[in-house]
């Protein structure tokens, strides 16, 4: 569905490594199809209208965010609910 483009690696905390590694264990498999899984997995879930609203691309024809108009679940994006855990 999508094409390669320029690679961006997202440095994440050791926390969220800490927890993927011990997801990917549970689930054997890599950490980066775990990371993927997880990723693909929210989508349903985000608060759509957020997260188009940010949205700097507008590419909402090929956007999964912007096919789920009601989620389950309200999760809005946001670094203030991530709490620190050791660097």
């Amino acid at each position: 569905m999508y094409q390669k483009s320029n690679v961006y690696t997202p440095q994440i905390s050791r926390q969220a490594v800490f927890i993927l590694r011990r997801m990917a264990w549970g689930l054997e498999k890599p950490m980066t199809k775990t990371l993927n899984h997880t990723i693909l997995g929210l989508v349903p879930r985000l608060n759509h209208e957020i997260v188009c609203k940010a949205c700097k691309d507008r590419r909402c024809s090929i956007c999964p965010i912007a096919a789920y108009p009601e989620p389950s679940l309200q999760l809005a994006v946001s670094e203030a609910a991530v709490e620190p855990y050791g660097g």
